[in-house]
């Protein structure tokens, strides 16, 4: 199972990190720490559209899914967020753990230390 990390990219390296959680957790940590609310509905065509406010940038249709079932259609789209189709307004992101350990941010972080 893949689990994540949510991390403040302005804080100083090592410092506002919250790793080992799971993609549902990721997602729903970055929300709160963006100050975000979002839901869920689908349109008259079964299409599950994903609402963020305040609004967050989004490539395409990464806040939307034709997946017929509720459970995996936010799952497709909290992939995406998660992947980085979708910008909320904060400067905090996710990033899966191997990336996180193997990227440039631990090296930062080894560093600073």
């Amino acid at each position: 199972m893949v689990t994540y990390t949510v991390f403040n990219i302005a804080s100083c390296p090592g410092e506002d990190v919250l790793g080992g959680l799971t993609l549902l957790g990721a997602v729903g940590r970055l929300m709160q720490l963006s100050g975000c609310n979002w839901w869920c509905s689908r349109d008259n065509c079964g299409v599950m559209h994903m609402e963020i406010f305040p609004e967050a940038a989004a490539v395409g249709d990464a806040l939307s899914s034709k997946n017929p079932d509720d459970d995996a259609a936010r799952g497709e789209i909290f992939r995406r967020i998660a992947n980085g189709r979708v910008v909320l307004p904060s400067t905090y992101v996710i990033v899966p753990d191997t990336q996180f350990q193997r990227g440039p941010y631990l090296r930062r972080a080894e560093a600073a230390a």
